[in-house]
């Protein structure tokens, strides 16, 4: 009796199996991949590739940004230095006599640099006149 009934439900089991796995593949495919893979092919989201903002720490990154942009621009002052996710905004002071036009040379190739810097970041950088 007991063989009958452990017979039964395989029986019933290995006829609704078919059944069941033959609706898995109805819906279409809505695959979708990553816009940017990493090296060797990891993608953007593991929070070790070297290029996303998380692996590093935002104290570290910042720390490094005002170091290079002290070393870079030694007669100029970092005022301000703002993060807000992946953007970050630098703002320079400026020495006392430089003119206008000067200040947006610096500020259109500190932007470059930066950009050059900190691949990871979109960043801003803005001089500003001395205070």
């Amino acid at each position: 009796m007991f063989i009958r009934l452990i017979v039964g439900w395989l029986g019933l089991l290995l006829f609704m199996l078919p059944l069941l796995s033959a609706c898995q593949g109805q819906g279409g495919s809505n695959v979708r991949s990553y816009s940017r893979d990493g090296a060797l092919g990891i993608t953007g989201v593991n929070p070790n590739v070297p290029l996303n903002t998380g692996y590093r720490y935002y104290a570290a990154d910042m720390a490094m940004l005002e170091a290079s942009v002290k070393e870079h621009y030694p007669n100029m002052v970092v005022d301000l230095i703002r993060t807000n996710g992946v953007d970050i905004n630098i703002h320079l002071i400026a020495p006392t006599g430089m003119s206008e036009e000067e200040m947006r040379s610096v500020e259109a190739e500190a932007n470059q640099y930066m950009a050059a810097q900190s691949p990871t970041y979109n960043t801003k950088v803005t001089v500003i006149g001395s205070k």
